[in-house]
């Protein structure tokens, strides 16, 4: 229960980070640069989904949590796109 949760906080701030990221790149400017705006969180997302994943973990566990990690922020990031896309287009 305890990962789920930090897994769920996690999924926040990575789609929150997306959002904010992205409303700065459409309404200001600010952002130009895709590797700030995309590959930067999700980086740190996945960092984020490994240690919530392997925490206390076997060795099985990391093993899974290598590919686990990069594919919970990917739908992570799916999300908040689907959402920034919606509200400012593409």
């Amino acid at each position: 229960m305890k990962k789920l949760f930090l897994s769920l906080l996690v999924a926040t701030f990575h789609i929150a980070a997306t959002i904010l990221l992205y409303r700065e790149r459409i309404l200001h400017h600010r952002v130009e640069s895709d590797v700030v705006l995309f590959l930067l969180p999700f980086i740190a997302a996945s960092a984020g989904y490994y240690i919530v994943l392997t925490f206390k973990g076997s060795i099985r566990l990391r093993i899974v949590g290598l590919f686990g990690a990069p594919a919970l922020a990917y739908f992570s990031l799916s999300a908040a796109m689907l959402y920034v896309l919606n509200i400012y287009g593409s």
